[in-house]
């Protein structure tokens, strides 16, 4: 069995209905494993779903084999991670996105930059409050980056 195929299936089914995984990374040696995996909440994540998570797997893990000695890090993206899922958007709605489009990536254009606030995630599209009443709407599989504006400063 492909070790990040299992992985994946094994984390999907741990986290349930309102958590997902945004990205698995196994790099796999001859005699060490290093597993990263960034889940995301509906609602965000607590570190005691992270933990619940990480000893689920670990034991999976140990009772297939498929990775001797390994080491295993359940996290949830940082602030400074671009969005890579439209389900991850949603839990920004009413914070300030930075969109990078690129409609026309053949073309190697510079990238257009959108920023606002995020006042609706539909299907494959985010709609933008961008200036007192302007409002865009971006097709998400044509951003090639989504970050969250840090408002922290």
């Amino acid at each position: 069995m492909n070790i990040s195929k299992a992985i994946k299936k094994w984390t999907t089914q741990l986290l349930g209905a309102d958590h997902f995984v945004v990205e698995i990374t196994c790099v796999i040696t001859k005699n060490q494993g290093k597993i990263d995996i960034l889940i995301d909440g509906d609602n965000g994540v607590s570190k005691d779903k992270c933990a619940e998570i990480t000893l689920g797997l670990k034991k999976l893990i140990d009772e297939s084999g498929l990775v001797p000695n390994y080491t295993l890090d359940v996290s949830v993206p940082t602030l400074d991670r671009p969005l890579t899922l439209v389900r991850q958007c949603r839990q920004y709605i009413g914070k300030n996105l930075r969109i990078e489009d690129n409609p026309d990536p053949e073309r190697n254009y510079p990238p257009i930059i959108t920023e606002g606030t995020l006042i609706s995630v539909q299907k494959n599209t985010l709609t933008l409050h961008i200036a007192k009443n302007n409002k865009t709407t971006i097709n998400f599989d044509l951003a090639s980056r989504i970050t969250v504006v840090n408002d922290f400063y």
